[in-house]
């Protein structure tokens, strides 16, 4: 892609993304999955217009995709690795791993100075079919999280319940809860001043807390209409802005066929992000909203258009000397092809 600022043409440039997902069956009840994408941008460019799809395996593995940045480059890598077995036919269990990195180069003059963020994240469930309706289960959770230039790392332990619901074929209802435990550690930089010396100090620090997880996600696959949405409230990265955070989102969509090639698609978000620490970062919160819509129009057998259009808004609270508050239009024309071709049996 290529981006087009009409006010700051110094930041015309290309867009990259790119995306690998690899499904294996092992053996008859065991699957592998691998999946990566990495994004190249410019900053807004693909903003919040991801977070209705999501990325990683499931809404407790995403990052923090709420929080609109100044322009500046911005690579995102997002992998996972996922197995899962299934020993009976009511009882499953599984593993994944899940591996974030996010920077940016360097922002506008006067814009809040951005984090990048590297996470790593591993998990482990067990799943009993009581019904071909009902599933239920317990899932541990691990996850660091640490960042640059500010230093801090994040540790968080949580044990979720969950339990999922097939209210019809094509209509599925999922939520999860259970406790978190975080813990953080960094360091607080001081200096003194006596002439002629000038002395820097730096002394590590570290607290803990306990607070509550959870989660729920509906997803439903009519003939001519679908529609999925989902919210989590979590410990997780601060997007770009922040450090660590607890996040509030929730996401959801409306598609609906309505000819035989075209397609209309009706997107929302919304995201709150709360510092753990108000002292390591700018901000202390960061609110945030997002509404779309798009259309896709298939061409041929291989061809697809999309026209689509945005309006994002963001509110900032904090220490920051410039404002951040966001309220602009996004719009964009893609143009696909798609083929397929299998490998093996």
């Amino acid at each position: 892609g290529y981006t087009v600022n009409q006010r700051y043409s110094a930041f015309n440039q290309s867009s990259h993304d790119g995306e690998i997902d690899l499904r294996y069956r092992l053996s008859p009840h065991v699957n592998l999955r691998v999946d990566n994408r990495v994004v190249y941008t410019n900053g807004f460019f693909n903003q919040l217009q991801a977070g209705a799809g999501g990325l990683g395996s499931g809404v407790i593995q995403q990052p923090n995709l709420g929080v609109i940045t100044p322009l500046a480059r911005h690579t995102d890598d997002l992998g996972s690795v996922d197995l899962t077995y299934q020993y009976s036919a009511t009882d499953m269990v599984g593993a994944s791993a899940t591996f974030h990195n996010s920077s940016f180069g360097a922002p506008p003059t006067g814009s809040a100075s951005l984090v990048n963020t590297q996470s790593e994240q591993a998990d482990a469930f067990y799943a009993h079919g009581f019904s071909p309706r009902n599933w239920s289960g317990v899932t541990y959770t691990f996850e660091r999280i640490t960042f640059n230039p500010t230093v801090q790392q994040v540790d968080t332990h949580s044990f979720l319940l969950f339990h999922t619901i097939y209210l019809q074929p094509k209509m599925q209802l999922a939520f999860f809860a259970g406790p978190d435990y975080t813990q953080i550690s960094g360091q607080v930089v001081s200096t003194t001043v006596t002439l002629p010396l000038v002395t820097v100090v730096s002394v590590p620090v570290s607290s803990d807390r306990w607070s509550v997880a959870g989660g729920i996600s509906f997803n439903w696959q009519g003939q001519h209409t679908s529609v999925r949405a989902s919210g989590v409230h979590k410990v997780s990265d601060g997007g770009g802005l922040l450090t660590a955070v607890d996040l509030t989102t929730g996401n959801g969509a409306w598609r609906r066929q309505l000819t035989r090639n075209g397609t209309i698609e009706l997107g929302a978000l919304y995201s709150d992000s709360r510092a753990l620490q108000a002292s390591s970062t700018t901000y202390s919160l960061l609110k945030s909203a997002s509404g779309s819509v798009l259309w896709q129009q298939q061409i041929g057998r291989s061809f697809m258009a999309t026209l689509g259009y945005a309006r994002d808004y963001q509110n900032e609270k904090g220490l920051a000397v410039n404002p951040l508050s966001v309220n602009h239009n996004r719009a964009w024309v893609t143009i696909g092809y798609h083929f397929s071709r299998p490998l093996g049996q």
